[in-house]
């Protein structure tokens, strides 16, 4: 029997903070927390191996004390195994407990001297870093991550200078705070690459990145701005551009902060997916995930948060996102920057802020908005570091008296007609010759149809034409239009009707023939493609045939093609001509010709030429139409084929699982779910993997089966996969999800995860 996923969690999330550190609860640090003693610097010697996904080194803190008498420190450690700690030279005892790191100094730490103070330690956390299918590792930039890759009061109040030495691949690259100093291979298989970090950064805002790197760098005042793209995601042009405005963009903000960029340098670094954190930024480091679109946007919101998320920073995490997407709205207003709305695909709730700030949501009241908008540069002045929770709101209270839950912000957008509510009016025109009269039928196929509307419509005559009004309205209307004998065809246009929302229907065969010489190319595409209605008369198929061969024009040749196969509506022996155009150069002929082919279902050879289509076609539009055909004329084991056949030809397995959801449900061996299978590994793209999990956990309910795909998929590096597949959980008994489960839960950090949350 299924289970209600959220019971199920409900017991395990109880047995979790039972047996694990309670402050992984939630994402808010600690408010104020026992610190008696200064972490100055940090030596950090590191070794990456995305291979293995670790991480190693020493971590040399200098430190000094705040308070006499100090005999102990506490670092943060999660799941890290921690080889040696010593203390200016000499092996201290330390425990391990929780997240925590507890050193024994055993003497007194000095106020007025540095002390260093050295940590030895391995890791390797899906927490802590990702890994994405191109083999690229980076830390995540979720709160409390840090402690996860390397011991550190993971906190917003400790700041520090840094000097990294970080042990890489010798083919890879890597990114890092501060300015780049030295990059020396080291062997044939390893080089070390040097990192500077002059003025002190959050530890919350420490980040690395490792991987194959195409990069770009130019200077902006004192500081060093550098873009590193993801080799295979994103192209040179792409990283000039970035770079470019990554450069105009600081500039900006720094006039109208009236403040200089806070940091030494400037990195951006571009992946395919940033494998849903919720910031984007560390400490002069911008990430910008290409999947998520509007790259600029992206790149203008992580500049914002270089003053306002890192320069200043908060405790609580949740205010950050109230807050600052609202400053960050207000910076785009004052900077002139296109607020874009950004892919949110996996519901980040920072994102879904942004984009509901973006779409809509100004401040209402323009006094309160200016004020707020106004404010930045002096609030930028006011502290550095840690603000309280409540920092901006009293100053925007203080200088307007208005509590910021009683802001009130502008009504979301009207959403647009539906289609079903448009205004679209049907129209057929009979003729008749013996009264030399049109008829034109008017009939609403949607919206209300209560306003009078007109047309106007110019008939022509071997050498003339005339131009008039027409008018109607309701449900259904007529009205007739009187021409001379010797008229050829007609033309409507717009009159207090736009011409876009009317839906032509049958038209006199001698009026379309006509259309079809005339000198204007879009009489003749609408000709095309209204002689369709006639299919009755097979007599103009060979008509059609000769205004193909004589016709110039691409979508007026696509549209007859279109016509032609409503007529011979897959008759045996007419297949050829459309099977050659589905070669043509041009996309909107193939597409016709395909669509034509969707007719043919008793021709054995069609299958595979629209298949051989699906295959090689670089368009997305094409692929669907052929995808559409295929799945008409082909029989279960042919798409099966098909489907296996493209994991192999699309790297992103996005044009397989299109076609998966299309068979799978008629699919009554395990075939389907085989292919499914395979695109949730590792190699595909979050979309594919994501798509593919759904549609198993639509049609798999094998509680066996479910068992053993959480096991699997519960060290998965992408925690969006962790959650999603997690709802297998209701397909087994509740002792054997329970089970599995607590057993899954107990080494999972992601909140969103342990709290059941996914797509």
């Amino acid at each position: 029997m299924k289970k209600s996923l959220s019971s199920i969690f409900s017991i395990v999330i109880l047995v979790f903070t039972a047996t694990q550190d309670c402050s992984v609860k939630d994402w808010d640090y600690e408010q104020n927390p026992k610190l008696t003693y200064d972490l100055n610097h940090l030596d950090l010697d590191m070794t990456i191996d995305p291979v293995n996904e670790t991480v190693k080194g020493v971590a040399t803190y200098s430190i000094s004390a705040k308070i006499p008498a100090q005999t102990e420190v506490i670092l943060h450690a999660a799941a890290l195994e921690i080889d040696a700690v010593t203390f200016d030279g000499n092996e201290k005892e330390f425990l391990v407990s929780g997240d925590s790191l507890i050193i024994d100094l055993a003497d007194t730490l000095s106020m007025t001297n540095e002390s260093e103070l050295a940590i030895t330690w391995q890791g390797r956390s899906i927490y802590g870093t990702h890994k994405d299918r191109f083999g690229t590792m980076w830390s995540s930039l979720n709160p409390k991550s840090q402690r996860h890759w390397l011991p550190v009061y993971d906190h917003p109040r400790v700041a520090f200078s840094v000097d990294a030495d970080i042990t890489i691949p010798a083919n890879l690259d890597v990114v890092f705070n501060g300015n780049l100093v030295s990059d020396q291979v080291t062997s044939t298989e390893t080089k070390t690459v040097s990192w500077k970090v002059d003025t002190a950064i959050p530890a919350t805002g420490l980040n690395f990145a490792v991987g194959k790197f195409e990069s770009s760098e130019a200077q902006s005042g004192i500081n060093k701005v550098r873009v590193f793209g993801e080799t295979g995601v994103v192209t040179g042009d792409e990283i000039q551009e970035i770079l470019s405005e990554a450069i105009r963009s600081k500039r900006v903000l720094e006039n109208e902060l009236s403040f200089e960029y806070p940091w030494e340098a400037l990195n951006v670094v571009i992946l395919e997916d940033n494998f849903w954190d919720e910031k984007a930024d560390a400490a002069g480091v911008i990430y910008l995930a290409k999947n998520r679109g509007a790259l600029t946007t992206q790149l203008q919101r992580g500049l914002v948060a270089q003053w306002f998320g890192q320069y200043q920073r908060t405790e609580n995490v949740t205010y950050q996102y109230e807050v600052f997407e609202l400053i960050r709205k207000s910076a785009f207003n004052i900077s002139g920057f296109e607020s874009k709305e950004i892919g949110n695909s996996d519901s980040l709730f920072s994102l879904s802020k942004w984009n509901e700030l973006s779409r809509c949501c100004e401040i209402e009241d323009p006094f309160l908005k200016n004020n707020i908008e106004q404010s930045l540069a002096g609030l930028i002045r006011k502290e550095s570091g840690v603000v309280s929770g409540s920092f901006y709101k009293d100053h925007w209270y203080e200088q307007t008296g208005i509590p910021f839950h009683l802001i009130d912000f502008e009504a979301d957008k009207e959403p647009e007609t539906p289609d079903n509510q448009k205004l679209v009016y049907g129209l057929d025109l009979e003729y008749d010759e013996i009264n030399s009269t049109i008829i034109a039928y008017f009939t609403s196929v949607s919206g209300s149809g209560e306003d009078l509307q007109s047309l106007n419509v110019t008939v022509f005559t071997f050498n003339d034409s005339t131009t008039s009004e027409v008018t109607f309205t309701g449900g259904r209307d007529s009205a007739k239009i009187d021409v001379p004998a010797t008229v050829e065809n007609v033309r409507f246009s717009s009159g207090s009707t736009d011409i876009a929302e009317i839906g032509f229907g049958r038209f006199p065969v001698m009026f379309l023939l006509a259309q079809l010489r005339s000198s204007n190319v879009e009489d003749r595409r609408l000709a095309a493609s209204l002689l369709s209605y006639h299919t009755d008369n097979p007599d103009l198929q060979l008509a059609l045939k000769d205004a193909l061969n004589a016709e110039t024009d691409v979508q007026t040749k696509a549209n007859l093609l279109s016509t032609l196969g409503a007529f011979t509506a897959g008759a045996t022996g007419t297949e050829i001509q459309f099977m050659q155009e589905v070669n043509s150069d041009h996309e909107e002929i193939q597409i016709a010709a395909l669509k034509a082919l969707a007719n043919y279902k008793e021709d054995e050879n069609v299958p595979g030429v629209i298949q051989q289509k699906m295959e090689r076609t670089s368009s997305d539009e094409v692929f669907k139409v052929a995808k559409t055909s295929f799945l008409e004329v082909a029989d279960l084991p042919r798409k099966i084929s098909a489907t296996r056949r493209l994991i192999q030809i699309d790297t992103t397995g996005a044009r397989s699982l299109s076609l998966l959801k299309e068979i799978i449900s008629t699919d009554t061996t395990t075939q389907s779910q085989q292919i499914a299978e395979e695109l949730i590994s590792f190699e595909f793209p979050y979309s594919t993997r994501i798509g593919a999990l759904d549609l198993l956990l639509e049609h798999v309910e094998d509680g066996d089966y479910w068992g053993s795909k959480i096991v699997e998929l519960s060290s998965d590096f992408d925690p969006r996969i962790r959650s999603k597949v997690l709802e297998g959980l209701k397909f087994l008994s509740e002792t054997d999800a329970e089970n599995i489960a607590e057993a899954v839960l107990l080494s999972e950090f992601d909140l969103r995860v342990l709290n059941g949350e996914s797509d």
